[in-house]
């Protein structure tokens, strides 16, 4: 499966490597646990945000339930999810925050 990240960090796993945005995770040859890629994609890591998010997640959020993008934008730590509608959950979504 195939990451790319969102938000610059060093990983501390790997050597203090650099990751920008744009990069994607994890660079060739590095094996990473499930484990790993969660606590990456999710607010559940030291920076309290999410770093990396699946390529294919950025696909289609407009076939995605409200809920489910709601869901996605708290484990994003985007402020303000709970009050928005479809259409403003997509926008924020698609820009990264």
């Amino acid at each position: 499966m195939t990451y790319k990240v969102i938000k610059y960090f060093t990983d501390l796993q790997d050597n203090d490597h650099e990751y920008n945005v744009g990069d994607l995770f994890p660079r060739d040859g590095k094996e990473v646990s499930e484990e790993r890629l969660t606590e990456l994609s999710t607010i559940n890591n030291r920076q309290s945000k999410a770093l990396i998010e699946r390529v294919q997640e950025q696909a289609d959020y407009s076939g995605m339930k409200v809920s489910e993008l709601k869901e996605l934008a708290k484990e994003r730590g985007i402020n303000g999810y709970s009050d928005m509608k479809k259409v403003e959950l997509i926008e924020v979504l698609e820009g990264g925050e």
